[in-house]
């Protein structure tokens, strides 16, 4: 497990992807993004300790969480949990799909057959001006990145949109182009895995 909690992480295993999707397991990994006990965990969601300390252990099974640290509290030895990703994309080899676990929902496409939010059918935004939309972007991050050549980006679109917004995942952004949240979405730098998914669900929305 890694030491730190990281920005994202791709789940690719189709067991794993199962218990994230799970709706309490997908509040649970949402509330730990910062480290918490069961007993916390169960207060915030109105659930048992019992409860939540079942599905911290399936969600440690499958690498999800990990043990932060053991804690006493009132006679008792606890363990608490922190997630291992900030957020969760499921990847494109276990089903065109995309989980935005923190809001609990599920997109999903099928080449030639639409896409959808839960059950839901998506439509892009009918939207064709650029002052009036909404654009979804990301930063660069990594050390050798052309910071200025994306600033002057930055700058020009800013100027000529109604907004940008960075949540931090590609996979999700085009989600939301699909769903009509967003009206665009660009980034330089991105692998192919990084807009597989997301790239089908804007196709089966249009």
């Amino acid at each position: 497990m890694p030491d730190t909690v990281l920005d994202l992480d791709v789940i690719d295993d189709a067991a794993a992807a199962r218990a994230a999707l799970d709706p309490i397991r997908a509040q649970l990994l949402a509330l730990l993004v910062e480290p918490a006990s069961a007993t916390t965990l169960a207060n915030s969601l109105a659930l048992t300790r019992q409860q939540v300390n079942y599905h911290l252990k399936v969600l440690e099974e499958h690498g999800l969480v990990r043990l932060h640290e053991t804690r006493r509290r009132r006679g008792l030895t606890e363990r608490v949990m922190v997630a291992t990703a900030r957020t969760y994309v499921l990847s494109s080899t276990i089903g065109d799909r995309e989980a935005d676990p923190a809001r609990t929902d599920l997109f999903l496409a099928s080449k030639g057959r639409g896409a959808y939010l839960n059950d839901r059918r998506l439509r892009v935004s009918k939207r064709i001006r650029l002052e009036q939309g909404l654009i979804g972007t990301g930063f660069p991050f990594r050390r050798g990145d052309d910071f200025q050549r994306y600033m002057q980006i930055f700058e020009q679109v800013m100027q000529q949109c109604a907004g940008l917004r960075r949540p931090g995942s590609a996979a999700l952004d085009l989600c939301y182009v699909a769903a009509g949240w967003y009206d665009g979405f660009f980034e330089t730098g991105l692998s192919p895995w990084d807009a597989a998914a997301g790239s089908l669900m804007v196709t089966e929305a249009g």
